[in-house]
């Protein structure tokens, strides 16, 4: 048996059809996958765009704008390097200069004040920039504080003047004056000031990132091509594949042990190329699986293991090699490995129909994978390798009754 192993482990892993589906195929669409999601992650990346800034008598006269301008810019980054960089600021003495400077390309627009408030002009490049939808946000923020600030201030002239008044008749000011006037008194220190009114919370292993979910949809997909030299492996050991086969089932070894044998060597194969794809995919193309790294070994044994006995038993069958490829398609397409469509598909999937979700032996493997990111516990990755290991019990029993048909 041991050298039945040692043997068909050599063969496998010079096997094209394994090396091609579980090995070369995940490098291969890990390097697209790279291509593909840096370039959006660049496009969505904010960069500082050069901007005019009009500041003339009316910039002078916006309390805070000045302030504002220099938090954003790129002095205010050199200082602290926390601070948020959205523009390079340019300073010009007029609106007119602004203009001639955004036409001629120097500046993708300018800021400039209108009737007290600060007015944004951008070009059609800088209008597209990402940038500009934050700046656009941050300039919001400054006018709807302003107002904020000039309302307390209108409500605490009207209330002092009213107390004055009362005073002055020798009468006592209304209680919710004086309660305004109070409250106003106690929080002068924090008026004008920015506050945070969200908190950031980390509820997964990892930051979330949208690539990710594809690359273990293409692990699963790595473990589903793996039921292929299992079927192989079962078939080269059958009367019916040839004369190998026929001296095989004829020779002195148990049938059982060169069965264990062929199949424990697929099973190292298919797991040493999905570990070999799964490294690649964490040193090479830089996905992050998290502080449970060496888990996701685990999870892969145990796919490998699934595949390999659902490859027995569909080897059992007259099921062709491009079938297998095929149904591994189609059971992707509910782990979301297709684009944002088939995303869609398997969490409407998984919504309504959760039993259906279940029984897809590749959606159990995405899912294992993905509860080492997503949960804060074990238990959800321990449950999807128990149930794998389940449906490996399941086609394995079903493999060998039907090898004992066979054999009668």
């Amino acid at each position: 048996m041991r050298t039945v192993f040692r043997y068909q482990v050599l063969v496998y892993l010079r096997d094209p059809v394994l090396l091609l589906w579980t090995l070369a195929f995940p490098v291969l669409m890990s390097l697209v996958f790279m291509a593909m999601f840096s370039s959006i992650q660049d496009s969505d990346a904010i960069s500082p765009m050069r901007l005019g800034v009009v500041k003339d008598t009316a910039y002078e006269q916006v309390t805070g704008l000045d302030s504002l301008i220099s938090s954003v810019s790129s002095s205010a980054q050199q200082a602290d390097g926390d601070a948020l960089h959205l523009i390079d600021p340019v300073s010009v003495s007029s609106e007119a200069e602004a203009e001639a400077a955004a036409r001629d390309g120097d500046t993708l627009g300018y800021l400039a004040v209108r009737d007290g408030e600060p007015v944004l002009r951008l070009t059609a490049k800088g209008d597209d920039d990402t940038t500009s939808i934050v700046l656009r946000a941050v300039l919001d923020s400054f006018a709807q504080g302003r107002a904020e600030g000039k309302a307390i201030e209108d409500e605490a002239t009207a209330v002092g003047e009213r107390v004055a008044a009362a005073a002055r008749a020798g009468e006592q000011p209304a209680p919710e004056d004086l309660a305004f006037l109070e409250n106003l008194l106690a929080h002068k220190d924090a008026l004008g000031q920015s506050h945070t009114w969200t908190t950031e919370l980390t509820v997964t292993q990892v930051p979330g990132a949208m690539d990710t979910p594809y690359y273990l949809s293409l692990l699963a997909f790595a473990c589903g091509m793996g039921m292929n030299p299992a079927l192989l492996a079962v078939r080269a050991v059958s009367v019916s594949s040839g004369p190998l086969g026929a001296r095989r089932t004829l020779a002195a070894l148990p049938r059982w042990r060169v069965l264990a044998g062929t199949l424990g060597a697929a099973w190292v194969g298919i797991l040493t190329c999905l570990v070999v794809a799964y490294a690649f995919m964490r040193w090479v193309a830089g996905v992050e699986f998290g502080p449970r790294f060496a888990l996701g070994v685990v999870a892969i044994g145990v796919g490998a293991l699934m595949a390999c006995m659902a490859g027995a038993a569909l080897g059992t069958t007259k099921v062709e090699p491009g079938i297998v490829a095929a149904l591994t398609g189609i059971l992707s397409l509910f782990t979301g490995l297709f684009g944002s469509a088939t995303q869609e598909l398997s969490r409407a999937v998984e919504t309504n129909l959760p039993w259906l979700a279940q029984l897809n032996p590749l959606w159990q493997c995405t899912h294992t994978f993905h509860s080492l990111i997503y949960y804060d516990t074990l238990g959800p990755f321990i449950q999807g390798c128990l149930t794998m290991l389940a449906m490996a019990t399941v086609f394995g029993a079903v493999a060998l009754v039907r090898l004992r048909r066979m054999s009668a």
